[in-house]
């Protein structure tokens, strides 16, 4: 019996890298493998677990036409104004409506080689997003690492408000350290919204422990790349975005072998808080027909003693 649509996989391979995607399961990636020689494949992306149907479990999906959340279950209009557009809740037991709304669909396999796709899906306004647009993800694997391009055009007939970004989980090991650079963390209040931006010291020299990070925080002025070291396994994952997502939002909880690094246009609240609804947080409108193009990339880099 051949698997069902919406949990059928497509498996993409070149040099050491090996890749699973399920398109019909909002285009996540259900494995990204590193296999280099005289060493056990390893996994740079958690892998989704075998007959899940939950993208939330899977290694990474896309942010689209939002990022993160709309909180308050409101969508604002424009700076200086507080009307906003009510948008409906899209995952039972969040109270908020998260990560867009293209990984809801079944993604469209249009394109495909041995080491390459491209997946699409289209969006009719409704409750969840009330303007019409389509989407296109292309996902190229290279000899030592996988690119991702994501396009949202609007087909609505009024300007659209957009934001997008990337969410893997990245595998972590007991001596996992991260590295990265930012100008500013958003605070929170004691319900764990966006208050205001304090300056972020740098890390150690050494980078954080990450099994020991336990945050869910937006750092605001991100200077890529991310550095994951992985010495167990001898080497370095870096993730690299475009110069439109300059919001980094590290997401990690406690005891998980996983720790998200999301590249995001916008800060997380920019559509929804007033505090955070402003141009410097990656507020982006798009004209009917117009269309607009970002990337993330994984790369894996040998790590030198």
């Amino acid at each position: 019996m051949s698997p069902a649509p919406w949990t059928a996989t497509v498996a993409l391979r070149r040099g050491r890298m090996e890749m699973q995607m399920v398109p019909g399961l909002g285009a996540c990636v259900a494995g990204l493998l590193y296999c280099a020689p005289d060493r056990a494949p390893v996994h740079l992306l958690r892998p989704l677990p075998e007959d899940s149907q939950d993208l939330f479990l899977s290694g990474g999906h896309v942010m689209v036409p939002f990022a993160n959340r709309l909180h308050g279950q409101r969508l604002l209009d424009g700076p200086g104004t507080e009307q906003a557009r009510p948008i409906a809740c899209n995952r039972p037991g969040i109270g908020d409506p998260v990560h867009g709304v293209g990984w809801m669909k079944a993604w469209a396999l249009t394109g495909q080689s041995s080491d390459a796709l491209t997946l699409s899906c289209t969006h009719g306004a409704d409750d969840h997003w009330p303007w019409t647009h389509t989407c296109t993800l292309q996902v190229r694997l290279e000899d030592n690492g996988v690119v991702f391009r994501l396009a949202v055009r609007n087909q609505h007939d009024a300007a659209m408000p957009v934001g997008m970004g990337f969410h893997p989980y990245l595998s972590i090991d007991p001596d996992s350290r991260l590295f990265f650079t930012a100008a500013s963390r958003w605070e929170q209040d004691a319900d764990g919204l966006p208050t205001h931006m304090a300056a972020v010291p740098p890390l150690p020299a050494d980078g954080a422990a990450a099994q020991r990070i336990e945050l869910n925080h937006c750092f605001s002025g991100w200077r890529g790349p991310v550095r994951l070291l992985r010495p167990a396994h001898g080497l370095v994952l870096e993730l690299r975005a475009d110069a439109d997502l300059p919001h980094l939002q590290i997401y990690r909880r406690a005891g998980m072998p996983w720790l998200c690094a999301e590249p995001m246009s916008h800060a997380t609240g920019a559509w929804s808080l007033p505090q955070v609804h402003h141009a410097d947080a990656g507020l982006r409108w798009l004209a009917p027909g117009a269309e607009w193009e970002t990337g993330m990339e994984l790369r894996v880099v040998p790590l030198v003693a």
